[in-house]
C-alpha cells in the first residue's frame, strides 16, 4: 500500500528552503520530514490489530533525501528485516495478508495526514529559523 502526503502548496516556505546550501537543506527537510511522521507512525501502531503484538512493534520510519529532484521520500510502515525478540516473528512476511483481511493502515493514514501537513509546515520553519541564527 502506497500513501502519498503531498506539501507542495506551501509556496514561501518552498521558496526558503530553496536558499539553504545542501547540507543546511539535507538536515531541515530530512528532520522535518521524519519527525512530521511521527503521528502517522503512531496512528498505525494504534490501529494495528493485536494478536501477538509484532506487527504493532514492527511499524517503522525511513527518509531519504533526493536533492537533485528536490523530494523527501518517508516510508512509514512494517520495517524490513525486523524480526520480533518476544516471538521471533518477521511481520514483513504478513503485513499484507493482516492489511486485506482488516484493513486499518488507509484510514489510520487519511486521519493523521492533517497532523502530518501541520507538523511539517512548522518544524521546517523553525529548522530554517535555526540555520538563519546559525549563519548569522
Amino acid at each position: 500500500m502506497n500513501i502519498n502526503v503531498k506539501y507542495g502548496a506551501d509556496r514561501e516556505l518552498e521558496r526558503r528552503l530553496r536558499k539553504l546550501p545542501g547540507k543546511a537543506f539535507t538536515k531541515v527537510i530530512r528532520g522535518a520530514n521524519a519527525k512530521s511522521m511521527t503521528p502517522m507512525a503512531r496512528a498505525l501502531r494504534k490501529a494495528a490489530p493485536v494478536k501477538t503484538g509484532a506487527l504493532k512493534r514492527s511499524i517503522g520510519k525511513s527518509s531519504r533525501v533526493f536533492r537533485d529532484k528536490g523530494v523527501v521520500r518517508t516510508w512509514v510502515g512494517v520495517r524490513a528485516g525486523w524480526s520480533d525478540p518476544k516471538s521471533g516473528k518477521r511481520p514483513e512476511d504478513y503485513a499484507r495478508f493482516v492489511e486485506m483481511k482488516a484493513p486499518f493502515a488507509a484510514a489510520a493514514a487519511k486521519a493523521a495526514a492533517p497532523q502530518v501537513h501541520k507538523d511539517y509546515r512548522r518544524i521546517t520553519g523553525e529548522g530554517i529559523e535555526k540555520v538563519a541564527r546559525e549563519r548569522a
